[in-house]
């Protein structure tokens, strides 16, 4: 069995299966793929890096390939479905396909026609295309027909079976496409066919598909300029089908029958015409709205009309008819939909008793005024609630004393409740915050000062408006703001005792008295008594008069306060109750400066210097020690040098001279004197040979051994038992 080639393999497409194993393609096949689909590979390549590159590229993108397979393989050209435009004959060979009719649509237009004898629904048309297979005649104006009731017909109710359709010679085609343009959604012409025999397609190969629904409520014109909407030339009464083997010679205009061409202006100007008279009929009423609405959104008998509307839109028809406008239409209509006299009268009266009651509300209200400060009430609430109370009590008391006497209760005792006490509010106008309201006076606190309301400013407005439901007794309240000048007032002498404090501070701080926290806490000690501190500064100040003639102490309270919250200052008291004052902040000059700053420096920095120097020294010490013992190790090398070679020097000088030397070998203290005989310090004596003694005894060219010394005394002695050649050192 031969392998399979690459095209093979891409038009089956196993490929793009989630499943498939790249492995098993070739390197062609896999150069094919990748080149087929546009995706870079690497050169030089090897299957490894192909099958990599077809994982990485071509496997992510399975689902996307699929479909645009699929859309190709839909887009194929075929001749299913042509038919032979004489005989009707399937140019494919396959049996023609009978179309079924499209699920029944709305539609908006209303043709006015003659009712067939026997009403055949078709099928939908295809969707067509732009084609230029035969000459397009200029559109004539339609001739003017007799007026004729019009009856209105539902497109999108077919009832009947479809009939199949029956080709007709190309002759017609010419002459039936005006009108089969004319009305889009239109009943078929006999002997017309949608298949076009010079295209295929998507739609060649497939049944013919239902056009998309189309709204021809508001149709848009054409790029051939077309811009009258009125319905397609009239048909003969007869049936609009006629048997296959007779002509198709359909009804003209009488232009196009005398073979004439009638200007392009006539339809356009008609049209125009019948737009305006449809606006105009349109604009009159609201009820001519809902006729043109209806006769929209789908055709409807006359039958379906009532009677009322029927003699209305008769009106509305001869009064246009007549050359009337769209004001008297309206006028007519309005008539015709008046309101009965008494009616009117009623709703009169009702207005005169609802303006009475409104007034007598306004008045009662507007005398409530404003409430109490923090309350939802006032005198005036209180003392009315106190009367009704006393009348409910009286009334209660008199049917005390006349319960057994129906007739001399209902004629001596007064009622306790009033039918109009919905009349009496008991609603306030809230006061204005930080103010002081009586119900006709507001009063605003210290430091505020009383602003009205814009729209109180306007004439006439607020007593129209004061007492109104919903607006209160009071429409249009005034309103507490800062005062500023007196603002700006507190403000400057803020600054001032700030400064003042701070300077203060700065000058005890410059000073540095050792004192113990004195019982004023801590404002005692960088501060001052505050009564001490205003009378001060109020001598200080130069505008202290302008100041004292609107309340100095009143301000510099207020001052303080300000500060206190703004976290500028802060009071302490004593044990004796007198109130203390000082600033956070320190306020110094040069010289202060420098001295608290070097002073606050080595406060701050004394143990982090100490701690340097010691640390430094320690430093030093260890660097001395280091660089000893390294000369040290130095020395005790040189120590070493020296006592071998006088270890060697002794055993030649043993063997060459032994009466000049008796001994082959040198106790160890002896060779230690004579090599440090220079070093007077017993204990650096005694620690430079432990460490020469160590090195030398590790030596295999030395051997220590206990002898008799001269004298009788026994002690370690070294003997050289190498050879004879020079020491290196």
């Amino acid at each position: 069995m031969s392998r399979a080639t690459s095209t093979q393999i891409i038009e089956r497409g196993e490929y793009l299966e989630r499943d498939f194993d790249p492995n098993s393609l070739t390197v062609p096949h896999l150069l094919s793929i990748l080149t087929f689909h546009n995706v870079r590979y690497p050169t030089p390549h090897t299957k490894a890096k192909l099958v990599q590159t077809f994982n990485e590229e071509i496997a992510p993108r399975a689902v996307k390939y699929k479909r645009e397979r699929l859309k190709r393989e839909g887009s194929v050209a075929s001749s299913h479905g042509i038919t032979d435009g004489l005989t009707g004959e399937s140019l494919s060979g396959d049996e023609p396909v009978r179309e079924e009719p499209p699920a029944p649509r709305r539609s908006t237009r209303r043709l006015s026609r003659p009712p067939s004898v026997e009403p055949v629904a078709r099928p939908d048309p295809p969707k067509r295309r732009r084609s230029s297979a035969g000459p397009t005649l200029l559109r004539a104006p339609a001739p003017k027909a007799e007026p004729q009731e019009p009856i209105l017909v539902e497109e999108s109710e077919p009832e009947d079976e479809p009939v199949k359709k029956v080709g007709r010679p190309r002759k017609s085609v010419a002459a039936a496409g005006p009108q089969a343009r004319r009305v889009s959604q239109g009943e078929d012409v006999e002997g017309w066919s949608d298949n076009n025999i010079f295209q295929s397609g998507v739609d060649s190969s497939s049944p013919a598909r239902p056009s998309p629904t189309r709204t021809t409520a508001a149709r848009r014109p054409t790029r051939r300029g077309r811009t009258s909407l009125s319905a397609p030339p009239q048909v003969p009464s007869s049936s609009p089908f006629a048997a296959p083997s007779t002509a198709f010679e359909p009804q003209l205009p009488a232009s196009l029958e005398r073979g004439t061409l009638s200007p392009m202006s006539s339809p356009t100007q008609e049209g125009v015409r019948n737009r305006r008279k449809t606006e105009l009929f349109r604009s009159s009423s609201p009820l001519v709205e809902r006729v043109e609405e209806d006769d929209e959104q789908g055709a409807v008998g006359e039958d379906d009309i009532p009677e009322s509307q029927k003699s209305l839109v008769d009106q509305v028809s001869s009064a246009l008819a007549s050359g009337g406008s769209g004001r008297a239409v309206a006028r007519r209509l309005a008539d015709v939909d008046g309101t009965p006299a008494w009616l009117r009268v009623l709703a009169g009266l009702l207005m005169l008793i609802a303006s009475g009651m409104t007034v007598s509300y306004k008045q009662y209200s507007t005398s409530v005024g404003l409430c109490a400060p923090g309350s939802n009430t006032n005198a005036v609430i209180e003392h009315n609630l106190q009367e009704r109370k006393a009348a409910r009590a009286a009334a209660d008391e008199c049917q005390r004393l006349h319960s057994g006497d129906e007739s001399s209760y209902n004629e001596t005792c007064p009622s306790g409740d009033s039918l109009f006490e919905f009349l009496e509010p008991l609603d306030c106008t809230p006061c204005p915050d930080h103010a002081f309201c009586t119900p006709d006076t507001v009063t605003c606190d210290e430091s505020f000062v009383l602003r009205p309301h814009p729209l109180a400013q306007v004439p006439l407005l607020p007593s129209i408006f004061n007492g109104l439901p919903g607006f209160g007794p009071v429409a249009f309240p005034p309103t507490c703001i800062v005062d500023e000048r007196r603002k700006k007032l507190i403000s400057k002498l803020a600054q001032v005792i700030e400064l003042n404090l701070a300077v203060m501070r700065g000058n005890k701080l410059c000073i540095n008295e050792d004192r113990l926290m004195p019982t004023g806490g801590e404002a005692a000690l960088w501060g001052d008594e505050i009564n001490q501190f205003r009378e001060a500064l109020r001598s200080k100040l130069t505008w202290t008069k302008r100041v004292a003639m609107e309340g100095f102490d009143s301000t510099f309270n207020e001052a303080v306060e300000e500060l206190i919250r703004l976290g500028y200052i802060f009071t302490s008291e004593s044990t004796t109750g007198e109130k203390y004052i000082a600033a956070h902040r320190v306020q110094l000059d040069f010289p202060c400066r420098l001295r608290v700053t070097a002073r606050e420096t080595w406060s701050e920095w004394k143990r982090f210097v100490t701690g340097a120097a010691f640390g430094a020294a320690t430093l030093l010490f260890l660097r001395q020690k280091l660089v000893e013992k390294r000369a040290e190790s130095r020395r005790v090398a040189e120590l070493v040098h020296v006592a071998l070679d006088t270890l060697r020097n002794q055993e030649l000088a043993h063997h060459t001279d032994p009466v000049t030397a008796p001994y082959p070998y040198l106790p160890s203290m002896h060779l230690r004197d004579l090599v440090l005989q220079d070093e007077h310090s017993i204990p650096a004596r005694r620690s430079l040979w432990n460490k020469v003694e160590r090195v030398v005894e590790g030596n295999t060219n030395v051997k220590a051994s206990i002898e008799e010394l001269h004298g009788g005394d026994e002690g370690k002695v070294w003997r050289w038992v190498g050879g004879r050649g020079a020491i290196k050192a």
